[in-house]
């Protein structure tokens, strides 16, 4: 199973300006991934080139950082056999239908899962 991060790309309001500033930079990057654009929320398979710069941005940044540092998930075979497909962008994404806890953040379509 491939193990994707969600993450929210966001500092708190006490965080310098160019803090700030490379928050919003990285999400720009990262935005072909984003789930949730209000809440600046991610979904990302660990393997792609982004990964690497949002933990240098949570290592570096880690006083300001979102508080929920990352969240790995893999998905078990279960729920990929019993995913929903949905197209987003130029990407295949996944909808797994299982409960999860990132239904709250999915407008209602359940899991994304990027294949």
């Amino acid at each position: 199973m491939r193990t994707y991060l969600r993450y929210a790309i966001s500092v708190n309001r006490k965080a310098p300006a160019n803090v700030q500033d490379a928050a919003r930079d990285l999400f720009e990057k990262c935005r072909k991934y984003s789930i949730n654009d209000k809440l600046k929320l991610v979904l990302m398979p660990i393997n792609t080139p982004e990964y690497p710069l949002v933990m240098e941005f949570i290592e570096k940044h880690k006083e300001y950082a979102y508080r929920n540092i990352f969240y790995e998930h893999k998905f078990t075979k279960k729920e990929i056999d019993e995913a929903e497909y949905y197209r987003l962008a130029t990407r295949s994404i996944v909808c797994v239908s299982g409960s999860t806890e990132f239904n709250q953040y999915c407008c209602d379509k359940k899991t994304f899962l990027w294949t």
